[in-house]
């Protein structure tokens, strides 16, 4: 917005500022009657819009009364209780499901340690429940995904149906996770000799001359996430012979470390953490491991041939050739789902409820209510 000789105001977007109320936090926008439009000649239909905080607690009640048009709910408890109303009757409301564009994951730091070894990220998979996990999480209202892609990215709904019975459904499986570490060379005890169940509490590897001691440190928050993983992980860690220690503290010291700032050396094989998916993802860059990119793009810090491969594949491919970049992006969720930079635990997703005569107004990800309210008007 520019204001010229406080007169004349000139905005660019489909609406301009008509009052503010700072003690109500109140802003009152109207029709930009000079707005060109948006790609598609897209102009604003609804005259007035007025947005106003409202308090989490509170929000379903004003829609209710009528004192706001939409509102969206995002844990379990708060969507069934609203789908409860409006099919009993008791809520005249719309609505539609948003898929999530974030990830809930354990982030693995692929450089170091025992998590530097895929047959150590794939055994701790095996001993995470995540179906049930993500079910008490959302109450049922989310997906567990098994790839670096949610149901809200477009390119992965396109070929979903294409590599979804080849990606691995990491399950409860005590059985594959003793394999996976056998198959990892993690074979021996504290003394260098045969790893014997039973006997031994926990395995080791010989890695540069010496023995590595399968231990995995995790760093996390006091989050409901967090104390539900810490509570269920430790035990069936100790039942494949692996010690998994977590130390919980403050977001921003977690930060610290998972970003390596103001800190000595990395002390932490995991991180319970959520990553945004955009629709448009540099996988060149979040998989080379190029010291420049290890820590801003490649978050894992890995360094895995294939995925690097794939990713300056997808990189040279030509923007108009959709159909040859999705076999690509195929490709590479394959890849990942057995690499296994990361663990995806889970993506959550969450209903928007809105004033049925609001027409044209289509929940959907990766867009702000904003764009929504620019396709939509009103009719009594």
């Amino acid at each position: 917005m520019i204001r010229i000789k406080d007169s004349v105001t000139v905005v660019c977007g489909p609406y301009k500022l008509k009052s503010v109320d700072l003690t109500t936090e109140t802003v009152e926008l109207e029709i930009n009657e000079e707005y060109l439009g948006t790609y598609d000649g897209t102009k604003p239909h609804i005259q007035t819009i007025i947005s106003k905080p409202v308090a989490d607690e509170t929000i379903r009640d004003e829609f209710e009364k009528g004192t706001i048009d939409f509102y969206s709910a995002g844990t379990g408890e708060k969507i069934e209780a609203a789908l409860t109303k409006v099919e009993e009757g008791k809520l005249d409301a719309n609505y539609g499901l948003v898929p999530g564009t974030r990830i809930n994951e354990m982030r693995y730091m692929c450089d170091f340690g025992p998590t530097q070894f895929e047959e150590v990220r794939r055994a701790i998979a095996y001993i995470v429940d995540r179906d049930e996990i993500n079910k008490q999480l959302t109450g049922g209202y989310g997906t567990v995904v098994d790839c670096y892609a949610t149901d809200a990215t477009a390119d992965f709904a396109a070929i979903k149906d294409d590599i979804e019975s080849e990606l691995i459904h990491y399950s409860y499986d005590l059985d594959k996770a003793k394999q996976e570490l056998i198959d990892g060379g993690w074979t021996l005890n504290e003394k260098g000799e045969e790893y014997k169940e039973g006997t031994d509490k926990y395995r080791y590897k010989e890695v540069d001359g010496e023995l590595m001691k399968l231990k995995v440190e995790v760093a996390c928050c006091e989050d409901d996430y967090s104390k539900l993983y810490n509570t269920v992980i430790p035990p069936e860690a100790e039942k494949i012979g692996m010690e998994y220690k977590y130390t919980s503290m403050d977001f921003a010291l977690m930060i610290n470390h998972l970003n390596r700032q103001g800190i000595d050396e990395p002390e932490y094989n995991i991180f319970y953490s959520s990553i945004g998916i955009p629709e448009i993802l540099f996988y060149w860059n979040c998989f080379d491991d190029d010291p420049s990119l290890m820590g801003s793009w490649n978050v894992n810090y890995i360094s895995d041939p294939e995925l690097k491969a794939i990713g300056k594949e997808m990189q040279k491919v030509d923007p108009e050739d959709i159909d040859g970049f999705r076999k690509l992006y195929g490709k590479f969720q394959l890849a990942y789902n057995k690499k296994l930079p990361s663990l995806p635990m889970g993506s959550g997703v969450s209903y928007m409820f809105f004033n049925p005569k609001l027409k044209n107004f289509v929940p959907r990800a990766h867009v702000g209510w904003g764009a929504m309210v620019l396709d939509a008007y009103f009719e009594e």
